[in-house]
C-alpha cells in the first residue's frame, strides 16, 4: 500500500482537530469534503491474468516463476509471458537476466543464460550452480564445493584465473575476497574482477567486504594474538595491522584496542578519545557530536588479576572526551536515545532483567522486565517480567543469547561438553569424529536459532573438542550452514558490541 501525501496527513489531522474543536459548521463540512476529494483511494493490487494452463509458483523481484504442464518459465508482473514454460527450473539471477536448466533422459543437464526477452545468451556449464546468487558489479558466481570457482559476466562467458581460489565472496568497489590453500595454510586477500589478487595474500586471517570503500583486515598468527587494520580498496593500509581490534564508526572514525588501551581514532590515526586505562570494551557510537555518549565495559580489580571477565566486567558510559559520565554499574547497557537509555542489572550470575535509566543513571522504568524495545525518549515497549526463580535449564529456548553469556561469564576454551550442556542445554549430536577438524578431534554442531528458518537470521555454531571431549576451538556462521571457510576461534573472547554478533572482527580476548 503506498503512503499518503504530506498533503493527506496533513488534513485528516486538521479535519479531526476542526471535528472535535469549537468551529463553525461550514469550515468543518469545507475541510472534510477537501480530505474526501484528496485522499488516495486504496484498492488491493489486481491479481496478474496469466496465460491459460499457467500458473504462478513465486515471485522472484520483479517477474513471476510460473509453471505449466512442461515445465517453468517467467511471466512479468502483468502477465505477459517472458520465457516458456519448458524448463525444470528458473532462476532470476540480477540485471534482467536468467539461469534456466533442463534435465535430459540420459541423467545430463543443460542449462542457459537467457535474457528478459527469452533470448539465449549463452549455453552455460552444466556443473554452473546459480541457486539464489545474483550478478554484483557484472559477474556471477556459478561455481560450488564440488567444481571449481567459476564467474561469468553478462555475456555468460567463464572469466579467467578464478578457478585458483576455493572461494570467492561478493564483489564491492571492484573487490571480492577469495582464499586458496597451499601447504603454509590458507591465504586470503583481494581480487579484482579479472581474478588477479591485488590486496594480499595474508595467512591465517579473516577479512570484511568492502563498505565505504574501506574494509578490515584481521591477521591471526599461529602464536600470539590476532592482529587488525583497515585497508582502502586502492590497497593502502590507512590503519596498520598492529591493533587487537578495530570497530568502524560514524564519520570516518575507529575504535581500536591496543596494548589494552581503547582509543578513537581517524584514518590518519588522530586520536579523539583516550579511555580509563580499565576501560576494556567500547560500543562504536552511532552518532558523533557534543552530547554523545559512549557504551564502555570496566574491568574489576578481581578480572584483571584472575585474568576473567566471569561477572567481573561492569558497563556505563564516557563522554567524547573519555570522562566517565556514569559509573559503570550495569551488567550491560545500550546507547542513549535522547535522555533514556535501556540497561541491564544481573539478579544472578546466570539472569539478568533491563530497564531504562536516565542521564544521571537513575531508573526511570525498575529493572525487572526481560527485553525492551525502545523508539524513542518517551515511547517504549515493555517485555514480560523476568522470573526471580526461573533456572537456567531453559536457557536452549533462547541458545544465541545463552552463548553470549558463556563467553562472558565462563572460560569456553578448556570446558567439558558436559559443562557446556548445563549452560545451553544438550547438543544435537555428541562429538563426533571430525578428521579435517585441524584443531580438535571431534566436533559437534549446535543451532543458535531454532526458530530461524535456514537463511537470513539464522546462525549454527560449530564446535572442537580433543580426544577428552573438551573444547579446543569454536566457530559461528549464518545462513544454518558451516563453512570451511570461518576461522576457527581457540582463545577466550567476550563479544564486544552485542548488535554485530560474532563476527570476528567483534570478537576481543578477555582480559
Amino acid at each position: 500500500m503506498k503512503q499518503m501525501s504530506c498533503l493527506s496527513n496533513s488534513i485528516i489531522r486538521n479535519t479531526i482537530a476542526l471535528l472535535i474543536g469549537k468551529t463553525n459548521t461550514s469550515l468543518k463540512i469545507f475541510c472534510i469534503a477537501l480530505a474526501l476529494c484528496v485522499l488516495p483511494t486504496y484498492a488491493a493490487a489486481p491479481e496478474p491474468v496469466l496465460p491459460a494452463g499457467l500458473r504462478m509458483v513465486e515471485q522472484q523481484d520483479e517477474f513471476l516463476l510460473v509453471a505449466g504442464d512442461e515445465g517453468q518459465g517467467i511471466c512479468s508482473s502483468t502477465g505477459k509471458l517472458i520465457i516458456a514454460p519448458k524448463f525444470n527450473d528458473v532462476r532470476y539471477v540480477g540485471d534482467r537476466l536468467f539461469s534456466v536448466a533442463k534435465y535430459n533422459d540420459d541423467g545430463s543437464t543443460a542449462r542457459w543464460l537467457l535474457d528478459d526477452h527469452g533470448e539465449t545468451i549463452a549455453r552455460l556449464p552444466e556443473w554452473a550452480r546459480t541457486d539464489n546468487r545474483r550478478f554484483c558489479e557484472g559477474l556471477l558466481n556459478i561455481g560450488d564445493s564440488y567444481s571449481p570457482t567459476a564467474f561469468i559476466d553478462r555475456k555468460g562467458q567463464i572469466l579467467p584465473r578464478f578457478d585458483q581460489y576455493v572461494d570467492v565472496k561478493e564483489f564491492s568497489y571492484g573487490l571480492a575476497e577469495a582464499s586458496f590453500e597451499n601447504r603454509e595454510g590458507r591465504w586470503s586477500g583481494y581480487v579484482n574482477h579479472r581474478g588477479k589478487m591485488v590486496i594480499g595474500p595474508f595467512l591465517n586471517c579473516d577479512l570484511t567486504k568492502f563498505e565505504n570503500g574501506m574494509a578490515l583486515v584481521s591477521v591471526s598468527p599461529p602464536r600470539g594474538k590476532p592482529k587488525v587494520g583497515v585497508v582502502s580498496s586502492t590497497g593502502t593500509f590507512i590503519l596498520p595491522l598492529i591493533y587487537e581490534s578495530v570497530s568502524p564508526m560514524a564519520g570516518g572514525k575507529y575504535v581500536v584496542r591496543e596494548n589494552n588501551k581503547s582509543t578513537i581514532i581517524d584514518a590518519r590515526g588522530k586520536v579523539f578519545v583516550k579511555f580509563p586505562p580499565n576501560c576494556t570494551s567500547v560500543q562504536p557510537p552511532e552518532k558523533w557530536d557534543k552530547n554523545t555518549w559512549i557504551v564502555c565495559g570496566f574491568s574489576t580489580d578481581t578480572a584483571r588479576k584472575t585474568h576473567s571477565a566471569g561477572g567481573e566486567v561492569k558497563w556505563g558510559y564516557c563522554d567524547i572526551n573519555g570522562k566517565v559520565v556514569i559509573s559503570p554499574r550495569f551488567s550491560s547497557c545500550y546507547p542513549f536515545i535522547g535522555n533514556r537509555a535501556i540497561a541491564y542489572k544481573g539478579v544472578s550470575d546466570r539472569e539478568q532483567v533491563c530497564g531504562i535509566i536516565d542521564r544521571k543513571g537513575n531508573w526511570i522504568v525498575e529493572p525487572k522486565y526481560q527485553y525492551i524495545s525502545m523508539s524513542d525518549e518517551t515511547h517504549w515497549t515493555l517485555g514480560p517480567l523476568s522470573s526471580p526463580d526461573k533456572k537456567n535449564a531453559d536457557a536452549g529456548s533462547n541458545p544465541y543469547t545463552a552463548f553470549d553469556k558463556v563467553l562472558r561469564d565462563y572460560n569456553l576454551i578448556g570446558m567439558s561438553v558436559v559443562e557446556l550442556e548445563k549452560h545451553m542445554g544438550k547438543l544435537e549430536s555428541p562429538p563426533y569424529l571430525e578428521p579435517s577438524t585441524t584443531i580438535g578431534e571431534k566436533a559437534a554442531i549446535m543451532n543458535l536459532t531454532p526458530n530461524a528458518t535456514c537463511g537470513s537470521g539464522s546462525f549454527t555454531l560449530q564446535i572442537a573438542f580433543d580426544a577428552n571431549d573438551k573444547i579446543t576451538g569454536w566457530r559461528v556462521t549464518g545462513g544454518g550452514l558451516v563453512s570451511d571457510s570461518q576461522p576457527w576461534i581457540t582463545e577466550n573472547v567476550v563479544v564486544e558490541d552485542e548488535r554485530k554478533g560474532f563476527q570476528l572482527a567483534n570478537l576481543i580476548p578477555k582480559p
